[in-house]
């Protein structure tokens, strides 16, 4: 029997109603696309049992988070033939900008030119350019709440690397992100830590973080076995305008055709009432 592919496994009814279920059925098709394009950019994840991306995937879809490379919020990563979620730093401050309890939120990476003093007591920070910097000597992320709490956290690169050491299980590997996006994975951490030690986030989102590149338990229970699933051919899609599929994505009125195959619709008779905008998907509310 033929191995069934991630794509085809990801494509199956059984799955696409999985996902309709977490982002809405119209924009569930965008956000498998999403999954496809990290799985095509890294052969690694092309080996995972195809559960493993599947789950990881759902489990960004509930927090609302794109695993779509260009948008950053989070990442599927393969390690020890299982995939597994990353969330990045957008997606981290996309999920503390949803509880409206922030003014400001940064993080960055301090290089060898600037001097840092830190007060640990007080959480405050103060950065000095002194000359060009050539490499990374620490990282650093600050909040500031509506009611105008702010807080300050900063690691050096030596803590930031034995932080990693000690709590990462893919650290060292080579497909690991702390192998290939070392000062990315610096920012986002100590972005998490501050935020999760001082700020504030919605319950369920401080859950996922916490356990952020550990397996769901049973995480597979309610997914298909890949072997189980119907896999039809599937036809080339035939190319859409841009202005189309974000009118589909976010429940607004198509612009004005010029394709002669999709002539625009009748415009309301006078006096008719107008009509609903579609539903528009979960993901986006």
């Amino acid at each position: 029997m033929k191995a069934i592919t991630i794509k085809e496994y990801a494509r199956s009814g059984e799955v696409m109603q999985r996902f309709a279920e977490v982002v809405g059925r119209s924009a569930a098709n965008a956000y498998i696309a999403g999954v496809l394009l990290q799985v095509a950019e890294r052969p690694e994840l092309q080996r995972c049992d195809p559960r493993s991306v599947i789950g990881a995937a759902l489990r960004a879809a509930t927090m609302r988070l794109w695993v779509d490379p260009q948008m950053g919020h989070a990442y599927i990563v393969p390690f020890a033939g299982r995939a597994t979620l990353i969330i990045g730093y957008k997606g981290l401050r996309e999920l503390a900008l949803r509880t409206n309890k922030y003014r400001h939120i940064n993080a960055a990476t301090i290089d060898d030119g600037e001097e840092v003093t830190y007060d640990k007591v007080r959480g405050t920070v103060k950065v000095r350019r002194l000359r060009p910097g050539s490499k990374p000597q620490g990282y650093l992320a600050y909040i500031e709440m509506t009611n105008g709490y702010n807080h300050a956290l900063y690691m050096t690169w030596g803590e930031m690397q034995a932080h990693a050491k000690k709590y990462s299980k893919s650290y060292g590997k080579p497909d690991s992100p702390w192998t290939t996006e070392f000062d990315k994975m610096g920012e986002k951490t100590v972005l998490r830590l501050l935020l999760t030690k001082y700020g504030y986030l919605d319950p369920a989102a401080a859950q996922a973080l916490a356990n952020e590149e550990e397996p769901i338990e049973g995480e597979f229970s309610d997914l298909p076995d890949p072997e189980s699933v119907a896999v039809t051919e599937e036809k080339p899609a035939e190319p859409r305008p841009a202005d189309e599929v974000i009118a589909e994505l976010y429940g607004e009125a198509p612009a004005k055709s010029n394709r002669p195959d999709k002539p625009n619709p009748p415009a309301a008779q006078q006096g008719e009432p107008p009509q609903p905008p579609p539903d528009q998907p979960e993901l986006f509310k």
